[in-house]
């Protein structure tokens, strides 16, 4: 019947353009291979085929030697710092285009589209994936394999930091945030800006052997090298000839630093001038300012007195650190904008720490408090405890310890592996040395602050382990350090300092705390 017929044609009909349309698919899926083919051999044949003019070879050779050198020069000064972070967000990136692609052709959304991301684009974007994804894992094994030291940096103009409603402070108007601290807190009542004692300058690492490095601190200006010898020396910067800055153009010359303007030598033990290529003789009045210098523990400090006094303590050194037994792990370096009196004041301060150190480090650095029914009310229930106790040292005045136990707590459970014990000695006005007992090891963290000006302080923390001490331990624990000094910092760059603030029985460490501060001021402060 005729009926019949047309009802029997239409599924052979419908399988028919069913079979040309996955015919089309292989042939097009065959194209698309053949052209990528065909596409590579061409490329491989004009390389080879001598038709590539000498101007052409002149002037691709140069630009891929110029990136070359400059991806080197990148990678020799942030030493795979952010390598790492850019392979992970590649990986991330193409494996996510790899499932959408996936996801496209399993459920054939649309046949044209499917069939424009099937075969080249897939391709593509799946050798992305196993490249980038392999890079990812290389990096992974460089950093915690070699233990690449964790690189914290936090500044004032820092936008990670702006925890206030109005925009963060630019460094042009430092000087008009001085102005109005000392107003507010009533300059007669405000301690001297700079104390007399051993204060850090510089990192022992950013000063090479025969360099020489200008160094802002203690707003003045210092010439500090080193010689071919190792020994660190600091002067002052500007020869008295004519004023010309050794620290500029300055070099090396055997223990001696040479002016850049007419080639006087100045020598780092006594500051006298003890050439002068021009002259048959040097005389006596030639000579510059030498600072007493130590350095210890990875750090290099200069001898501060109003008065002008000698040194009469010394900065202790720790074996394990400079003899090299214990692993550098990382470090922190952050600016806050308050009184350096303020910021070694926490040891002292306990209520401070049960206040805004108990929440979690989760909670990240920002000082607030999340709901109950927040998306972190999981995480706002773990806590830190601690048990401080902060005493001046009786043998030697210029020290004052604290001991200090922290447990983290998920609710009414602790979390073993969390507890730790600290032995803490503040050492003079701007450095202490924080003795760790973890379940991971025996760690050191160092604290170290440089008075860049009035009210602007550059905190750095350097974190020493024993070797059994692993590095990805030590990066969390970098890390939360920094987390809880950034909720202080948020504090410090927004507050007054009081001379006479109300201080209740619970708080009588910070009355012995300023009491023991005050031996690093003097008259002339």
């Amino acid at each position: 019947m005729p009926g019949h017929s047309s009802d029997t044609q239409k599924p052979l009909e419908t399988s028919s353009v069913c079979l040309n349309y996955v015919a089309e698919d292989m042939a097009d899926e065959r194209y698309y291979k053949n052209t990528t083919s065909e596409e590579w051999f061409n490329l491989l044949a004009f390389l080879s085929s001598g038709r590539i003019t000498i101007p052409l070879l002149l002037l691709i050779i140069p630009t891929v030697l110029a990136i070359s050198k400059l991806f080197w020069i990148w990678l020799v000064k942030y030493k795979l710092r952010y390598t790492l972070r850019i392979t992970t967000v590649f990986f991330i990136f193409f494996l996510f285009l790899d499932l959408v692609c996936s996801l496209l052709c399993a459920y054939d959304v649309a046949h044209t589209l499917t069939e424009s991301v099937n075969v080249p684009l897939r391709e593509h974007i799946y050798f992305a994936t196993l490249l980038s994804g392999t890079m990812f894992l290389t990096m992974i094994a460089v950093r915690y394999h070699w233990s690449m030291p964790l690189d914290i940096k936090r500044n004032l103009n820092s936008r990670e930091r702006n925890h206030l409603k109005y925009p963060m402070v630019s460094y042009k108007n430092i000087e008009r945030i001085i102005h109005n601290r000392v107003d507010q807190g009533n300059s007669e009542f405000m301690p001297p800006v700079y104390t007399n004692g051993w204060i850090p300058i510089i990192e022992s690492r950013s000063l090479n052997k025969g360099s020489v490095i200008p160094v802002e601190a203690l707003g003045q200006r210092f010439c500090v090298y080193r010689t071919e010898e190792g020994k660190a020396h600091i002067v002052d910067p500007y020869c008295p000839h004519l004023g010309a800055d050794l620290s500029v153009g300055g070099c090396v010359v055997g223990e001696n630093i040479q002016c850049p303007f007419h080639g006087w030598q100045f020598s780092g033990k006594d500051g006298v001038c003890r050439v002068i290529p021009y002259a048959n003789k040097v005389p006596d009045i030639a000579k510059t300012k030498v600072w007493p210098t130590r350095e210890r523990n990875g750090y290099i400090f200069v001898w501060y007195h109003a008065e002008d006094c000698s040194p009469d303590w010394e900065m202790p050194s720790i074996p394990d650190v400079e003899e090299g037994r214990w692993i550098f792990r990382g470090r922190t370096e952050h600016e806050a904008k308050c009184h350096i009196q303020e910021i070694p004041e926490n040891g002292a301060d306990v209520a401070h720490l049960h206040h805004l150190h108990s929440p979690s480090v989760f909670l990240g650095s920002k000082n607030k408090t999340e709901s109950a029914l927040s998306l972190w009310s999981l995480v706002a229930n773990v806590w830190h405890e601690w048990e401080p106790i902060w005493e001046p040292d009786d043998e030697r005045r210029h020290v004052a310890r604290m001991q200090l136990k922290q447990h983290t707590r998920i609710g009414r459970f602790n979390v073993p592996f969390s507890s730790l014990k600290m032995n803490i000695e503040q050492i003079g006005p701007a450095t202490v040395h924080m003795h760790m007992e973890t379940f991971f090891g025996k760690a050191v963290l160092l604290q170290h602050i440089t008075p860049l000006a009035p009210f602007r302080q550059k905190i750095i923390h350097l974190l020493y382990t024993e070797p059994s001490f692993r590095q990805f331990p030590a990066d969390l624990f970098i890390l939360a350090e920094a987390v809880m000094l950034e909720r202080d910092i948020e504090i410090w760059n927004n507050k007054k300092f009081l001379k006479y603030p109300i201080i209740l029985k619970e708080d009588t460490f910070i009355r012995k705390y300023r009491c023991w501060y005050s031996q690093f001021y003097s008259a002339n402060s």
